[in-house]
C-alpha cells in the first residue's frame, strides 16, 4: 500500500512519468529487457501478460509501439484466445505505431517500419522493411 502511494506521489510531483512506472511494473511482473533499450516508456505493453515479453539488447522503440502477448479477437466466435510469447532479439528498430502480435519473434538486426502489423516472425539480419501486415 505504501509503495502504491509513493508511486502516485512521484507521478504527481513530476519526479517520474506514468509511462516509466508502467515499464517498472511490467519488469516486476516478469518482462525481460536487455541493456540499452530506448523508447519503451512510450510504448503500450500488454500488462496482463507482460511476463511473456522478452526484449534483447540495443532495441529502439519509436513512439506508440504496441506489444500484445494475447489476442482475444477470436474469443467471441471461436471461444479461443491466442496467448503466446513475444521475443525481440538484439539490435532491432521498431517504427512508430507498429503492432507486435503474440507468437512473434523478431530476429537480430531487423527493422520494422512504422505502422506495421507483425503477425509472423521476422528473420534475423532482416533486410526487409515491412509497412503492411506481416
Amino acid at each position: 500500500m505504501f509503495s502504491k502511494l509513493m508511486r502516485f506521489l512521484k507521478v504527481k510531483a513530476g519526479i517520474t512519468s506514468l509511462e516509466q512506472l508502467t515499464v517498472e511494473a511490467c519488469l516486476q511482473r516478469g518482462m525481460k529487457v536487455g541493456k540499452s533499450c530506448h523508447g519503451l516508456g512510450s510504448s503500450t505493453i500488454d500488462y496482463a501478460h507482460c511476463w511473456l515479453i522478452e526484449i534483447g539488447d540495443n532495441v529502439t522503440f519509436a513512439p506508440q509501439v504496441y506489444l500484445l502477448a494475447h489476442d482475444a479477437s477470436t474469443k467471441r466466435y471461436l471461444n479461443y484466445t491466442k496467448i503466446a510469447k513475444i521475443i525481440i532479439k538484439d539490435n532491432v528498430f521498431i517504427g512508430a505505431r507498429a503492432l507486435i502480435m503474440p507468437g512473434v519473434t523478431i530476429g537480430t538486426n531487423a527493422i520494422i517500419a512504422a505502422g506495421s502489423i507483425v503477425t509472423k516472425s521476422v528473420r534475423e539480419l532482416g533486410s526487409k522493411y515491412y509497412n503492411r501486415n506481416v
